[in-house]
């Protein structure tokens, strides 16, 4: 995947791109710019879902205990497929 990148004026570079994985996920995290302030985009390599998360939302990660992570994952497979 390539990687382009912009300033977005304050010294921090839009559309860098970071890919994480290991045996159990890989998710490809990028920054995103194209809205209201800097934000994460991740998508998930297996599912393809994506989600944005702004500054406070990556912040609230590290509020959470390991046993609020323990519930997140309960499911191995991430949340059912949308229906509808």
């Amino acid at each position: 995947m390539p990687s382009r990148s912009t300033s977005d004026g304050d010294g921090h570079r839009s559309g860098e791109v970071l890919v994480l994985g290991n045996e159990f996920a890989r998710v490809v995290v990028t920054h995103d710019t194209s809205a209201n302030g800097s934000r994460l985009m991740i998508r998930s390599a297996r599912t393809g879902r994506t989600v944005y998360l702004d500054p406070l939302q990556v912040e609230s990660l590290t509020w959470l205990a390991d046993e609020d992570y323990a519930r997140l994952l309960s499911d191995p497979f991430g949340p059912a497929e949308d229906s509808g």
